[in-house]
C-alpha cells in the first residue's frame, strides 16, 4: 500500500486466514494458532524456543505484520 494504514486498507479480498479453505496457512514449532477473524491470529507459544511461520503469500507482494503480547494469567 503506497499510502495509508495496512491494517485499514486490508480487504477480505486480498486474503482471508480464518476460512477453512484459505491458501494461506499458519504453521508452527511450539507453539498452537487459533484463527480469530479475517487476517486476525492468536499464537499460543508453548516452549521459548518457538517459530510460526505462514505460508502460501505473494512472495513478490509486501507483508504487515503486527504482533501484539497478551500475557495470559497462570493458573494456580
Amino acid at each position: 500500500i503506497p499510502r495509508g494504514n495496512p491494517l485499514r486498507n486490508w480487504s477480505p479480498f486480498d486474503f482471508e486466514i480464518a476460512i477453512k479453505d484459505s491458501a494461506i496457512e499458519p504453521k508452527g514449532k511450539s507453539a498452537k494458532w487459533q484463527s480469530i477473524a479475517g487476517n486476525i491470529i492468536m499464537v499460543y507459544i508453548t516452549n521459548d524456543d518457538f517459530r510460526v511461520t505462514m505460508e502460501g503469500f505473494d512472495t513478490h507482494r509486501d507483508l504487515f505484520v503486527k504482533v501484539d503480547e497478551v500475557p495470559i494469567e497462570e493458573k494456580p
